[in-house]
């Protein structure tokens, strides 16, 4: 099965365009849902669930974000992005900080089950077949790895 992408009008652009592309597919596979899968925060929700919140602080990562208060004025503002990753808009800096900071060991336990879910599911290291494709080759570029 191929995938085509195409254009068609909209009504608000977006200067990340290979992320809005990235976010769009991913949320069309439902990529995340391990997250509100394992994730059980116990956070109120006003405008966004907690898994909103860190779905914005990846993508905010993923657009260069060097802290969380960047937020606000490189992603927020772009509702087109948003919507590519499945949201009216990301959350403001500060809710998602919040939901940051209320990590508890538990909850950091339940990321990385949801993470490790993700891993197994999309990981190639773990569906190679070692013994008859031999070593799994991660990075063509340069050099041979062995």
């Amino acid at each position: 099965m191929s995938q085509l992408l195409g254009l068609s009008k909209m009504k608000s652009n977006t200067q990340w365009v290979p992320l809005a592309l990235l976010g769009y597919r991913l949320q069309q596979r439902d990529f995340f849902a391990p997250l509100s899968q394992h994730l059980e925060l116990t956070q109120k929700k006003v405008l966004y669930t907690p898994q909103d919140k860190l779905l914005t602080c990846l993508v905010s990562i993923m657009s260069g974000c060097q802290a969380i208060c960047h937020i606000d004025t490189r992603i927020r503002p772009d509702r087109a992005l948003a919507h590519a990753w499945g949201l009216e808009r990301f959350a403001q800096q500060s809710t998602v900080a919040d939901t940051l900071n209320s990590f508890t060991e538990r909850n950091v336990e339940q990321l990385r089950t949801a993470l490790n879910t993700i891993y197994v599911r999309e990981g190639q290291a773990i569906q190679h077949n070692y013994a008859s494709k031999g070593l799994l080759i991660l990075d063509k570029i340069g050099r041979a790895h062995v």
